[in-house]
């Protein structure tokens, strides 16, 4: 009964097209374009060639190159309807033969019927053949130009040609109206008003949809199957091959985190092979396409998920993975910062030669690997977040001498001033390093001093901490330090155990609250210490994420600060477990245990335990669409504050996400700062 109904549809828009042409096109000497102009030319010089049957004869060439481009469906149901429409031609002409009329009108309305019936039939998946059908094989070629634009192209053509045949410029003028209309009102069926759409499909029937819009070729293209998460897409030079890493999340989840697969495919003939594969001792982090090798960055899992990486070679031939070079140290920049203007390029070949961004200690620099040696192109204080290189130039994003993102060339030398305009007349406080020595290892820190500072007067501080905690605070603007640094305080930054750039002391598993919290009130006190300006009694705490974990942690260990502010935090590892879209392997992972049996490990590491103990006032600050530290962490908190009678305030955030203080609304921006910073103001001492 289908279809019955399709064949029955398209007959009805070929006798719609065969009436225009018959009422507005011939008798006005119009010209439809396609074989159809064609067909009117042969008429000319051989009356008794019908144009419906000359139509027939010279699309038939063309169906037969086309059987293997669209198949024997959509080509049997087109010559189904070049046939009937060639009859209807023919038969309404024999029937009655209209007169003519004012020839715009024919354009107009005979270019609307046209623009109707063709939709019509392309919506049907069928054609008239000609034109249509060439646009249909033009469009595999160039995707970006729908196929209303392919046919007027081609029938402008045609129409030239009948009007040099026919010696009237005047009718092949209003010819060109009438396809302009036709061509315009057919994209509009087909496209819904539109001749370009870019659509989302979520559904559970996808492989019936997906074979439909392939079969339609409505310009959808899938490369993977389904329970396949494709990133990382690098296309060769050649654009014959793409590679791209994907994860397969159709079945259980890894033993391991991350799990991402690197595979290619060839373009032309759609097939897909592995190239290399992640395993729980080799976790491909990232790949980059070299002249005669490709490059893998990938982690053997010593520390766990956050275990850093070393160097592999791959065969583009055999698919071989060797060692290439020993690394273990962060890839890409960690620094923290609050005024990025997004990602970046950070891993790139350039011939054989890797060029990549590396956290190292309190910075993030630009290196190169080349015949299995890393060694350092441009390091300084700071942060380079992304880069590009093409022969033998480079341009860098980089957090340089105390300012927001700006472009520098190869040779470090600032070639934009996006940000001096902001920042003319504004106090910029420069960071002043501490570094001390805690048990075995270092801690190194900042300290940026008030606006208008004067030796001997007092001035509160205010401790940040930054998330992760795999991550680092280092010399850069960071937005929110120094508006507090302008409103006449102190702050303090460091980098307790846990930091990224120093290999494996980023290895905190199993250890959260313990020595880091140890590093940061060592560091604290090494501050207040060697400053006497900073005023003990005026202390205040704030931190996001593993910040905001660490702050719920102080005020249950300590109460020296006077208040705090934790944000986007985790407070309770046991109702965090299976719930956060980093996955369950970072909580299990992070507590250096699992939850079956050692719940009692989860709880331990959780500042819930502790939340009886507290008598810190504390702004909690959280946003509804936080996936990564739900929404419910920081209601447990505050509510276990509120029952023990602690001063507490709650606020709560709709639109954002885990990035509020780096990406969220600007009004939303705002009033977290404001909420912060009004917090501290009202406990000062």
């Amino acid at each position: 009964m289908k279809l019955l109904k399709q064949y029955v549809s398209i007959t009805l828009g070929c006798a719609l097209m065969a009436l225009a042409f018959d009422w507005f096109y011939a008798p006005n000497e119009l010209t439809l374009g396609g074989f159809t102009g064609i067909a009117q030319v042969i008429n000319f010089f051989v009356p008794a060639l019908p144009v419906g049957v000359t139509v027939i004869v010279l699309n038939a060439p063309l169906f037969l190159m086309s059987l293997k481009r669209f198949g024997k469906r959509f080509l049997v149901r087109s010559f189904f309807a070049v046939a009937v429409n060639s009859i209807f031609i023919d038969l309404i002409n024999a029937v009655y033969t209209f007169q003519p009329m004012d020839k715009l009108l024919g354009c107009i309305y005979g270019g609307v019927l046209v623009g109707v019936s063709l939709g019509w039939l392309l919506r049907e998946e069928a054609t008239t053949g000609g034109t249509e059908l060439g646009a249909w094989l033009l469009k595999a070629k160039i995707p970006g130009l729908s196929i209303g634009t392919l046919c007027l192209a081609i029938d402008l053509t045609i129409i030239v040609f009948y009007a040099a045949v026919f010696r009237s410029l005047e009718n092949a003028l209003y010819g060109g109206i009438a396809l302009y209309i036709s061509t315009k009102v057919m994209d509009m069926v087909v496209y819904g008003g539109s001749a370009a759409k870019l659509a989302y499909i979520i559904s559970n029937e996808q492989e019936k949809i997906t074979h439909e819009l392939l079969a339609r070729d409505m310009g959808v293209t899938r490369l993977t199957a389904e329970g396949m998460s494709v990133s990382a897409v690098e296309l060769t030079e050649d654009k014959k091959t793409v590679y791209y890493s994907l994860l397969d999340v159709s079945g259980p989840r890894p033993a391991y985190f991350g799990g991402a697969d690197l595979y290619r495919m060839d373009l032309a003939s759609r097939r897909e092979e592995p190239v290399a594969k992640s395993r729980p001792d080799f976790v491909i982090a990232e790949y980059a396409l070299g002249a005669s090798f490709l490059l893998l960055a990938a982690a053997d899992g010593k520390f766990g998920m956050n275990t850093d990486c070393d160097f592999y070679k791959l065969d583009y031939a055999t698919l071989a993975v060797t060692p290439y070079a020993v690394y273990g140290e962060a890839i890409g920049s960690s620094v923290g910062c609050d005024v990025r203007h997004g990602g970046g390029q950070a891993f790139k070949m350039d011939g054989d030669v890797l060029y990549f961004i590396s956290t190292r200690f309190d910075g993030a620099g630009l290196y190169k690997l080349e015949d299995g040696t890393v060694s350092p192109v441009l390091v300084r204080d700071g942060s380079i977040d992304s880069f590009d290189r093409k022969n033998g130039k480079m341009l860098l994003c980089a957090l340089w001498d105390m300012k927001p993102q700006e472009l520098y060339n190869e040779e470090g030398r600032r070639v934009t001033r996006f940000n001096d305009a902001a920042l003319r007349g504004k106090y910029v406080a420069r960071p002043e390093t501490i570094c001390f020595t805690r048990g075995d290892h270092e801690v190194h820190g900042f300290i940026l001093k008030p606006m208008d500072f004067e030796a001997g007067k007092k001035y509160p501080v205010i401790f940040d901490i930054h998330g992760g905690p795999k991550t680092v605070y280092g010399p850069v603007f960071y937005h929110e330090m120094q508006y507090w640094a302008s409103r006449g305080c102190f702050v303090i930054f460091c980098n307790p155990t846990g930091s990224d750039g120093r290999g494996a002391f980023m290895d905190i598993r199993g250890k959260y609250g313990t020595v880091d919290f140890d590093d940061l009130m060592a560091f604290c006190d090494t501050a207040l210490a060697r400053y006497p300006e900073m005023d003990a009694d005026n202390l205040f705490e704030t931190g996001g994420s593993y910040g905001g974990f660490m702050t719920n942690w102080i005020i249950g260990h300590t109460d020296r600060f006077r208040a705090c502010a934790s944000q986007r935090s985790i407070s309770n590892w046991t109702s965090f477990y299976g719930v956060s879209d980093i996955g369950p392997d970072f909580s299990e992972d992070q507590c250096g245990s699992t939850i079956w049996p050692d719940v009692e490990k989860f709880w331990w590491h959780s500042p819930m335990k502790y939340a009886d103990q507290v008598k810190t006032p504390t702004l909690f600050l959280h946003s509804f669409e936080d996936y990564r530290c739900p929404v419910d962490q920081g209601y447990q908190m505050y509510s276990a504050l509120v029952a023990h009678g602690v001063e507490s305030r709650l606020v709560l955030f709709r639109g954002e996400n885990h990035e509020l203080s780096r990406s969220g609304k600007p009004k939303h921006r705002l009033r977290r700062l404001n909420e912060i910073t009004g917090w501290f103001e009202q406990h000062k001492g």
